[in-house]
């Protein structure tokens, strides 16, 4: 029996096959949808291998390959809070704070997010 075979997994479901070349078709529409928009540095420190202000980081950030294991590792010993509409990334990273989850009610959530990261 293969290693994989006997780890517990759970597929991550998704409107979209973002980071793989199945987005390839929809590069160029996606560039000229956001073209007119003008991206400013964000406000809040964020880890990112590219300028955020430019259209073609969007882009490429469609279709490239993520390195969640590099960018969290590069950021050291801080708090991380997963900020999204549930806790996908949590099981990945030892001590990440979910903001939203699907077992609690949003208000729940963040107050015990909040809590956590008091």
């Amino acid at each position: 029996m293969a290693v994989a075979e006997r780890w517990k997994s759970k597929r991550l479901n998704v409107s979209h096959a973002f980071h793989s070349p199945l987005m390839e078709p929809m590069l160029d529409d996606f560039r000229e949808a956001i073209s007119g928009l003008t991206f400013h540095e964000p406000v809040v420190g964020m880890s990112t291998s590219g300028d955020v202000t430019t259209v073609d980081y969007w882009v490429s950030h469609v279709r490239d390959v993520v390195r969640f294991h590099e960018n969290v590792t590069r950021l050291g010993d801080v708090t991380l809070v997963e900020v999204g509409p549930d806790a996908q990334l949590t099981a990945m990273v030892d001590g990440l704070i979910p903001t939203l989850t699907r077992v609690k009610s949003d208000v729940e959530s963040m107050l015990t997010a909040l809590s956590q990261v008091h």
